[in-house]
């Protein structure tokens, strides 16, 4: 998780310093950048957690972890959508002419960042705490659990 955190890191710190002038090849870049760090830390994860598990919990593992992560998606979405929406309409309020398009762009420029910086924080504390995560080792049904912790 540590490389692919960091590289998520990083990746969600330079879109949190965008500007209306960002050509938009940087964006795409570090777009995939992101997608290909999350997908390199999504099946790792996974596998830790199920690892968590009996073996015949699996499927049911299975079951919870696909149905949390759209959820958990949808929900981080709106609450970032939320966030920036506010901080577009903050923006707007101080300035002199909220309504000519320089001002709507930077409106958006501003919003933008903040969520991403937000985002940053919270990447940031994820990859500290990769580092206290222990590598599970999958639960043995056979061995009694007096025997399991020795």
């Amino acid at each position: 998780m540590n490389e692919d955190g960091t590289n998520n890191t990083g990746t969600m710190f330079m879109f949190s310093r965008l500007t209306a002038e960002t050509p938009p090849w940087v964006i795409v870049v570090g777009f995939i950048l992101i997608m290909l760090s999350v997908s390199a830390t999504m099946m790792p994860a996974e596998t830790n957690g199920l690892n968590q598990l009996p073996k015949r919990l699996y499927p049911h593992g299975t079951a919870v972890m696909t149905t949390l992560q759209p959820l958990s998606g949808a929900i981080g979405v709106s609450v970032f959508i939320s966030i920036l929406n506010s901080k577009q309409a903050s923006y707007l309020e101080s300035v002199a002419n909220p309504t000519s398009k320089e001002s709507i762009t930077q409106a958006m420029v501003v919003g933008v960042e903040n969520v991403y910086f937000i985002i940053f924080i919270i990447t940031l504390i994820a990859v500290i705490l990769s580092f206290i995560v222990y590598r599970a080792r999958p639960v043995d049904e056979n061995i009694p659990s007096k025997e399991k912790e020795s």
